[in-house]
């Protein structure tokens, strides 16, 4: 990743969105569609992915497994008010865990 986009990620609001991964957003796009679910990933455009979704356009909803929000047509992202804005900074900041494979076994002799 270029050194502008990592210092853009951890010094923009996009540090905070990437902290709410794993909680329930509800993602107001400009064209007045509204989308709820959970937020499963946020890239550095602020594109969202969101799973279990339930979408809202023209007062009709429509569930969906995964839907997708493009950076440029979010307008607000709403939170619950039991939202810890320090926790989820400190979730965002964070460098993320290595996962370890378990340990291989010889198959042959």
């Amino acid at each position: 990743m270029a050194t502008v986009e990592r210092r853009f990620m951890t010094n923009g609001i996009v540090t905070f969105v990437q902290g709410l991964v794993g909680m329930k957003v509800f993602a107001e796009l400009r064209a007045g569609t509204t989308a709820f679910g959970i937020l499963l990933e946020c890239d550095h455009f602020l594109n969202l992915r969101i799973r279990n979704a339930i979408i809202l356009r023209a007062r009709k909803a429509e569930k969906v497994e995964e839907f997708f929000v493009s950076g440029r047509h979010l307008r607000y992202i709403h939170l619950a008010h039991a939202v810890d804005a320090n926790k989820v900074l400190s979730r965002a900041i964070a460098p993320p865990r290595k996962k370890t494979a378990p340990p291989r076994r010889e198959t042959f002799r």
